[in-house]
This record gives C-alpha cells, sequence and structure tokens, in this order.
C-alpha cells in the first residue's frame, strides 16, 4: 500500500511555504521513524502503514519554519540532507543523491528543486526494504543433532527475541533479516551425500519482511522448487496461529506441470526430500519472539539411516549505521555541523526453542522421472556433485 502522505506536486511559478514544507518532511518521516502498533490481527495488514518505519527519530526543521512563510535555503537543505541519509541507506551511491542548495542562492527555493526531492522520497518508499549498509552475523546460535540417528524426518526450531513488536517490525521495514544455514558433518554412507548436496545448494535461506531469498555462492534456482510462495515476517505469520510454512523447496525446478530441470542422483532419487521452514510469533516473557522451524522431509522411498551430525546456523543481517563518521560522502547528509545518519537497528537475541526431534510429516512431492510426461532423462557425469545425475533432456 502506497503511502497516503505524498505532497502533491508543486506547479511552475508558485512558491514553497512553510506547510509544503512541512508536508514534505511527514511524507518522509513516514518511512524513516514511522508510527507504533502492537501484534494484533491487523499483522498481516496492507490497510494501515504497519510495514512502513524504519524507527529513526523523526527529521525536523530547526527552527521552525512559521505558518505563511517561505522557505529558506537553511530550512531545505536540513531536509535534502534527512531526505539524502534515508537513500544512502538504501543504496550506496552518491549519485542518487540530492545535490544541496549553494550558499549563493538567494532566490527563492523552485517548485522544481522542491518536486525533485519529493520523488527522491518516493523512490525511497518503493525500496523501503532494501539496504545497502549491512552486518551478518550466521553463527549467533548453532545447534548440531549429534549422533541422533534417523530413517524419517527432523526438526528444529530457534527462537528470535526482540524488545518489543515494533523493535521487530523497524528491523524488518529496514531492510534486516534472519538468517539460517544446514550443513551436515562430512563423512558417512553414500545416502549421506544426498542432504550435504541439498544444504549446499540451499546455502543461506534469508527471512525478510515480506519473501524468503536464497543466498548462494552458484546461481542454483532453489526458489522456484517451493511448493509455497515464499513469504515474510508480515505475510507468513498469523496474529493466534501456530507455525504456517513459508517455504518448501527442494533442489529441482518445477515449471509449467512439469519438473524441467531436476536433478536425479546415482546414490538416490532425492526429488522428494525438502527443507521446509515454518514461522510463527508471540509475546511471551516480556519480549516480541519470532519461531522458525526447520524441517528436514526424508524421501519417501529412501529407508536409509542418516547417521551424521547437522547442524542449523542462525544468525541476522541487521541494517547498520549510514553514513559512517569516516564515509566520504557525509558532506551530503550535513548540514552546520548536525549530520543525519540511519542508526543501527536492534538484532535479536537468539536461543533454541526446539531441540532436534524424530518427526513424521507430509512427504514432499515426489518426482516420477521414468513416467510421461516426465520421460528424456539422461545420464551424464557430474564432477560437482556425485559421480552422475539424471538430467531433463
Amino acid at each position: 500500500m502506497a503511502l497516503s502522505s505524498k505532497p502533491v506536486a508543486v506547479t511552475s511559478g508558485n512558491k514553497i511555504y512553510a506547510l509544503e514544507l512541512n508536508n514534505l518532511v511527514d511524507y518522509f518521516n513516514d518511512i524513516w521513524t514511522g508510527g507504533s502498533y502492537s501484534f494484533d490481527s491487523n499483522h498481516t495488514s496492507i490497510t494501515d502503514n504497519r510495514r512502513y518505519g524504519w524507527g529513526q527519530s523523526p527529521a525536523t526543521i530547526n527552527p521552525a519554519i512559521l505558518t505563511g512563510s517561505l522557505i529558506t535555503r537553511l530550512s531545505f537543505n536540513q531536509a535534502i540532507a534527512q531526505v539524502n541519509a534515508g537513500q544512502y541507506h538504501t543504496e550506496d551511491n552518491p549519485t542518487l543523491l540530492h545535490p544541496k542548495i549553494a550558499d549563493t542562492h538567494t532566490n527563492p527555493i523552485s517548485p522544481e528543486n522542491y518536486n525533485n526531492v519529493v520523488s527522491n522520497i518516493s523512490v525511497i518508499e518503493g525500496n523501503k526494504y532494501k539496504v545497502d549498509w549491512a552486518e551478518w552475523d550466521k553463527d549467533k546460535l548453532v545447534t548440531p543433532s549429534g549422533n541422533l540417528n534417523w530413517t524419517q524426518d527432523l526438526e528444529i526450531a530457534h527462537k528470535f527475541s526482540f524488545t518489543d513488536y515494533n523493535e521487530a517490525r523497524h528491523f524488518f521495514n529496514s531492510g534486516g533479516e534472519l538468517s539460517l544455514e544446514l550443513e551436515m558433518a562430512s563423512g558417512g554412507a553414500p545416502a549421506q551425500d544426498v542432504w550435504r548436496q541439498i544444504f549446499n545448494r540451499f546455502d543461506s535461506i534469508r527471512i525478510g519482511a515480506e519473501s524468503c531469498r536464497i543466498v548462494a555462492d552458484d546461481a542454483f534456482d532453489v526458489l522456484t522448487t517451493s511448493t509455497v510462495p515464499a513469504t515474510g515476517f508480515y505475510n507468513g505469520i498469523t496474529f493466534g496461529a501456530d507455525y504456517q510454512t513459508i517455504f518448501d523447496a527442494g533442489v529441482f525446478r518445477y515449471s509449467s506441470g512439469e519438473y524441467g530441470n531436476a536433478y536425479v542422483y546415482v546414490y538416490s532419487e532425492y526429488n522428494s526430500r525438502r527443507i521446509r521452514f515454518q514461522i510463527k510469533a508471540d509475546e511471551t516473557g516480556g519480549k516480541f519472539n519470532v519461531y522458525v522451524k526447520v524441517i528436514l522431509v526424508e524421501d519417501v522411498d529412501d529407508t536409509m539411516n542418516i547417521t551424521q551430525s547437522i547442524s542449523l546456523h542462525s544468525g541476522w543481517s541487521r541494517p547498520t549505521q549510514a553514513p559512517t563518521a569516516s564515509d566520504g560522502n557525509e558532506s551530503y547528509m550535513t548540514t552546520g555541523a548536525v549530520v543525519a545518519r540511519f542508526l543501527e537497528r536492534t538484532a535479536p537475541i537468539i536461543t533454541l526453542a526446539q531441540p532436534w526431534t524424530l518427526v513424521d510429516v507430509a512427504s514432499g512431492t515426489q518426482l516420477d522421472w521414468a513416467a510421461s510426461p516426465n520421460t528424456g532423462w539422461t545420464l551424464t557425469p557430474d564432477t560437482n556433485d556425485s559421480p552422475y545425475k539424471y538430467t531433463k533432456d
């Protein structure tokens, strides 16, 4: 939902007064600061503005412009510096920053200048979840399965605790993500390699405000294999509900009703193996908690014992300060001695909600690769993974 606070454009020949400048600042603050909300049945709503707001201190013009007064170069430059800080948070590109009004400028602020800054805020609005200044720590909590052998399915849950609901909103709204990775200890029988390769395909899974994404060294099209739309904090959590699946994927691409690019390894037809991610939230212990459950769904045809320890690495990618004190572009965000900065968001504390547990859940989709319409498989060498794979002709 677009913000309704966007000011209307000022037509050529008109002048910019205090009202117009205040409207511009209010529009920017809907993104930069945002309102306060409760965790309730409107959590998934797109009719309010809870998906906006980075939790920063409100931008202000100091001293305030008297009602009915023309805005000055100094006042307008304060607004420009604030908007530039918001733009810089989303993208480290100084060519996108608006130049301040020169000291030699004596004429009234033009509608063109004013409208350009409003347009810059609109770009920020469209990129509200984008962040170019972030710190990633993937190992805040690492939980190994140890010697837990399994033949069916396996699950674990980690809890990400925020100070309150609004702190969580500000984290996700400004581009913060929860990070999860899976890895398997080396060794074991060939059956272990199947899961090990799946984990390598997935690499790092990030859960953001409205979606999940895969961050991988190799361009494997994992997202398109999910049997549900990849959702996130707002559209994946329902107030008062238990775990909901936000991502359920294997490592083959599902396209137009057929498996158009599936890998079926000689060691095991792992086409129905899935990594299933589920999410829920509550307010307990004076905190707002997001729970992420990871379920490893074993292939329906495979009864081989999985013996190697599997570890879940949980962490976060949190938005950090921009600009930094040593940043060469700091002048774009400076008026007088005041520098407008995006301040680092608070990351969640991660704890174990449920240890690795043997379960039996609904199986993944089984690829019948030998039957029509999925005929035409060819056995080819695959030096990157296992000795051979079947690929669709």
